[in-house]
């Protein structure tokens, strides 16, 4: 300034802007002082980037007094400022004062644009508030046809309320009047239904979207596939893997996963391996997922040693076993009967810096049984040591023990800690 040098609206403009996209929120707010200072008047773009850059980071505060500071300076706000301040206070969950903003807007005739209405949206409908139906409506009062994204929003905010026959409803809307809905609103439909387990529908939808010419992603597809495993429809899983390849859509190693965990709920343990040698042959890899799913398959149908091997080959493979891996295995030899490669897995668990878990603690006291009641007592305050409080089950095992071994007061003691506990004994107990 010393050289007479004063820098313009438009220079300290791109000054400020160019602050914001280097992080530097506090070095724009100075040089925005620095223009008053300057008498020099900040405009709509300065406000608007500083209020967007202090709702980044969550100043919602500083962010509504530099929105009061636009009408104390005359300076008039669009719809763009509005925007910017409603998204802000979505990101803080204040829903009321975004919506409060929305009345203020009508009421000062600054008319908001397709982006304005689908921040709306979201915002509504992360709050699960009913308000998002009635702001739907209001996108075609304003003369606007909602896209693809403000379907999308929907869809997603009443499949995560459990509305599923809404969601389609609106689908169906979409068709009607020629809104072509892309592939990324397709893939939260699809994933909406399949959680509600309404996989025939699902199936109607990706088949409408091949016809379309939409082509489905491998989100779409394995949110299908994934429900058809977790209803034991193998073979229609597989079917839907094939023709996503044929139509070049690529798998991820999450699909493969969900086909292997799949195959060994149902004991199909051929299938789950030969899902497994496709992806050792392809470039797909496997993860330690995939591992626990298979050696929870194997102990299930009391093939522990072929499980163990498999645990070797975790290793080898470059992974390390978790609590998962460990708590299949003491539960296969627990349910096996071998007692002693259960108490061995569990302290190589613990070697490994492992934390057991309640599900370690199930199949350990119920599998030691025989080993007397002052050693699953022994186990028992291992698990209190490690902050892990016992429930049902493990009190069901520890009062079995007590009666195969004739002690009735620790028995009764049990029962009546089970109580004190607020765990309501069942017909086992």
């Amino acid at each position: 300034m010393e050289s007479g040098f004063r820098p313009n609206k438009f220079m300290y403009s791109k000054a400020v802007e160019a602050s914001l996209k280097m992080g530097d929120l506090d070095r724009g707010i100075e040089l925005m002082e620095n223009m008053k200072k300057a008498r020099v008047s900040p405009n709509l773009f300065v406000y608007n980037i500083l209020i967007g850059g202090l709702c980044k980071w969550k100043k919602i505060g500083d962010a509504e007094k530099l929105f009061k500071e636009t009408t104390d300076r005359k300076v008039a706000v669009s719809c763009v400022t509005y925007y910017i301040l409603i998204d802000g206070y979505y990101k803080v969950g204040n829903v009321d004062k975004a919506l409060n903003l929305r009345v203020r807007m009508k009421m000062e005739n600054v008319e908001p644009s397709l982006i304005t209405f689908n921040s709306l949206l979201s915002g509504l409908w992360k709050a699960q508030r009913i308000e998002a139906k009635k702001v739907f409506e209001e996108i075609r009062v304003h003369g606007f046809v909602p896209d693809a994204f403000a379907y999308s929003i929907c869809f997603d905010g009443l499949s995560k309320c459990g509305d599923c026959e809404a969601a389609l409803a609106l689908y169906e809307d979409a068709n009607s009047k020629g809104v072509r809905i892309n592939t990324y609103a397709c893939g939260i439909l699809l994933n909406g239904l399949c959680k509600e387990g309404k996989v025939e529908k699902a199936e109607e939808i990706l088949e409408e979207m091949e016809n379309k010419g939409i082509k489905p992603n491998v989100v779409s597809y394995g949110s299908l596939i994934n429900c058809l495993c977790k209803d034991g429809k193998l073979l229609e899983a597989e079917i839907i893997l094939r023709d996503m390849v044929n139509r070049g859509v690529s798998p991820i190693v999450q699909i493969y996963n969900m086909l292997v965990d799949g195959s060994c709920a149902v004991g199909k343990l051929k299938d789950a391996f030969r899902f497994f040698d496709e992806m050792l042959k392809s470039e797909i890899g496997l993860t330690l997922v995939t591992y626990n799913s298979l050696i929870n398959g194997l102990c299930k149908n009391r093939r522990v040693k072929k499980a163990e091997d498999l645990l070797l080959q975790i290793t080898s493979s470059g992974f390390s076993p978790d609590v998962i891996t460990y708590n299949s295995l003491i539960s296969g030899y627990s349910t096996a009967g071998n007692t002693q490669k259960c108490l061995e897995l569990y302290e190589n668990m613990k070697n490994l810096g492992i934390k057991p878990t309640l599900k370690t603690f199930h199949p350990l006291i119920s599998g030691c049984y025989k080993k007397g009641v002052a050693f699953v007592e022994k186990l028992s305050n291992d698990m209190l040591e490690m902050d892990l409080a016992p429930d049902r089950v493990i009190f069901d095992a520890f009062i079995r023990c007590c009666v195969e071994h004739g002690d009735v007061q620790k028995e009764f003691d049990l029962h009546r800690g089970m109580v004190d506990q607020g765990i309501n004994p069942d017909k086992m107990t």
